[in-house]
């Protein structure tokens, strides 16, 4: 008896019941990352991790988060959190922050493309066979949504397998610009003379809405350093 009890705690601190609330909270956002079949680089890791940290310890008490250590789906842990005080209210707040953790694609991929503009613009071009420099442009011609919407929503858990072949054209080579692991978005890029406008759009839950991150830059006489640029990350319906 006494060895089964032995093995039983053993299995409870290996499932975090020895823990403290860091502690629990560390594997929890693991385990969270799993369930979403969610990589991230290491500098990436560190900072969500950090930030979780404090919103795991003052949203979930123990038993919640010994629920959900246990989950083998987001479906199930979100069942954890509706059984928990509030829980309603608790299941809103997971929902909103698992669907913000995946906005983090598109806000910076979509300041990925409108770097590749920028740099663009700024390095010398001249037509074949002439050494006169050509004016300050992007590359040309506009892009349409690539991959067409709705592609991801029908892909393994609402993302897109990275496909190569829909980054060969001229331009998105010209922009620097490929997305080359499983992603939510798809990325667009028009030109228009001396402006562009980037953007990323995403159907975050697969309901048929979409969220857009959007940014603008233009060349100007005013702006001799480089392309002026709207004043940061335009968002609509961010968290669709």
């Amino acid at each position: 008896m006494q060895g089964g009890i032995v093995v039983v705690l053993g299995a409870l601190f290996a499932l975090g019941c020895g823990d403290s609330a860091a502690g629990q909270c560390d594997k929890l956002f693991d385990h969270m990352l799993s369930l979403k079949g969610t990589k991230l680089s290491a500098d990436k890791y560190k900072q969500r991790k950090a930030e979780f940290q404090p919103k795991c310890k003052n949203t979930f008490n123990s038993k919640t988060r010994m629920c959900m250590l246990n989950s083998k789906s987001q479906k199930q842990a979100l069942g954890c959190l509706a059984h928990m005080k509030g829980g309603k209210t608790s299941v809103a707040k997971f929902n909103r922050y698992i669907a913000k953790s995946k906005t983090t694609e598109g806000r910076l991929f979509v300041k990925k493309l409108y770097d590749g503009a920028r740099s663009y613009s700024m390095e010398a071009h001249a037509n074949r066979g002439s050494i006169s420099p050509l004016p300050h442009q992007f590359p040309a011609p506009s892009m349409p949504i690539t991959p067409p919407l709705g592609t991801c929503c029908k892909g393994d858990k609402g993302k897109c397998a990275p496909q190569a072949k829909w980054w060969t054209h001229p331009v998105w080579a010209a922009l620097r610009f490929s997305v080359d692991d499983p992603h939510y978005f798809s990325y667009s890029y028009t030109v228009k003379g001396k402006s562009f406008t980037v953007r990323a759009h995403a159907d975050l839950d697969c309901d048929g809405e979409y969220s857009t991150f959007e940014m603008y830059g233009e060349v100007s006489d005013r702006f001799p350093d480089g392309p002026s640029r709207n004043a940061g990350v335009l968002r609509t319906k961010e968290l669709e």
